[in-house]
């Protein structure tokens, strides 16, 4: 069979297979302890009643790390813009990040895309939230040290 040659030698694979394969996977050891992710930040559905920013929620972490955000927004009657902000300490320093900037939101459910980041001691990481509109718009979120 022609399945460890090149495509450029001129030969390609057959229509159907004539011969069944078995593959092998074998799990790599891992480097390192292991560790189980451990929920952090668990804010039930935090109403944004103002139109001034509302911390969902602001924690100082135990030790230095890896975490994952994850952020959903529920509008209820009317459109209107949200604009939501992580902010912590990294080795680098001082970080923010926009998960969304002055963003019309459809009435509905809107997810954000996990944030995936490494935080320190040195300081809280904090998630806040804007509304556009008071009384429109519930945050939740989860904060995972992975």
């Amino acid at each position: 069979m022609a399945y460890g040659r090149r495509m450029s030698e001129g030969l390609s694979l057959p229509a159907t297979p004539t011969q069944a394969g078995t593959v092998e996977i074998t799990q790599l050891p891992p480097s390192g302890t292991p560790t189980a992710p451990v929920l952090v930040a668990r804010p039930s559905e935090t109403e944004l009643t103002t139109t001034s920013a509302t911390t969902v929620f602001s924690v100082t972490p135990t030790a230095a790390g890896l975490f994952v955000l994850y952020v959903y927004a529920r509008v209820v009657t009317s459109a209107t813009t949200v604009t939501a902000t992580l902010t912590y300490t990294s080795s680098s320093g001082s970080q923010t990040y926009m998960i969304w900037n002055n963003q019309t939101l459809p009435v509905g459910d809107s997810a954000a895309v996990p944030f995936f980041f490494q935080a320190t001691t040195s300081g809280p990481i904090t998630l806040s939230a804007t509304a556009g509109t008071a009384n429109q718009v519930y945050i939740d979120a989860r904060l995972v040290s992975v």
